[in-house]
């Protein structure tokens, strides 16, 4: 009826330390920032061919291009990153706008526990300790350079609403000024 390792899982879950806890929060953490990192990465990647295709262009159908490029990796960050909204917005209209992929099932957050929890048990005290260490730098980088990412992309928008009522010259060099800052921010960080 009952099993020994059930048993076993059980006890060790009530004994278990904060450090195995707070190893497991940080781990999930750590690996929620990566997808998050990983898929602003591959915005800024399609955008970056896209600029690099429409290098070739005439300056008003680049223009075009690049209009459609500045609300495309915008649009994309609007619907996958809803904290990235501007901060102008009223909560009432945050909380009606379309929140893409936030909600995770129950059972993927429950799977990527128990395998933070597996791995944690492998560990000794000191070894949970450095982990931890470990695990809030990373943390703390991987949040810093998200935020930055999204305050580039924030900015790109900002400047292609800015700039309507410029004249066409000034409309141009600074939307593909402001795709470029984008674009230079992911390879200064790759590099890094």
């Amino acid at each position: 009826m009952f099993s020994v390792e059930k048993t076993r899982d059980v006890i060790r879950g009530v004994l278990q330390d904060s450090d195995r806890i707070q190893y497991t929060k940080l781990a999930c953490e750590h690996e929620e920032l990566t997808k998050v990192m990983k898929r602003l990465r591959g915005f800024v990647q399609e955008l970056t061919e896209k600029y690099e295709s429409a290098r070739s262009l005439d300056p008003m159908r680049r223009y075009k291009k690049l209009q459609s490029m500045a609300k495309t990796i915008v649009l994309s960050l609007r619907l996958t990153e809803p904290d990235s909204l501007d901060t102008s917005l009223t909560e009432g209209v945050r909380g009606s706008l379309p929140r893409g992929d936030v909600l995770q099932s129950s059972v993927k957050i429950r799977e990527m526990k128990l395998k933070h929890e597996r791995a944690c048990n492998k560990f000794t005290s000191d070894e949970v300790a450095t982990e931890i260490e470990k695990l809030i730098q990373q943390n703390q980088s991987l949040q810093f350079h998200i935020d930055e990412l999204i305050d580039a992309i924030n900015e790109l928008d900002e400047k292609q609403k800015c700039s309507k009522t410029e004249p066409f010259i000034k409309r141009y060099v600074l939307l593909k000024s402001a795709i470029k800052d984008v674009i230079r921010f992911v390879q200064t960080d790759q590099t890094a």
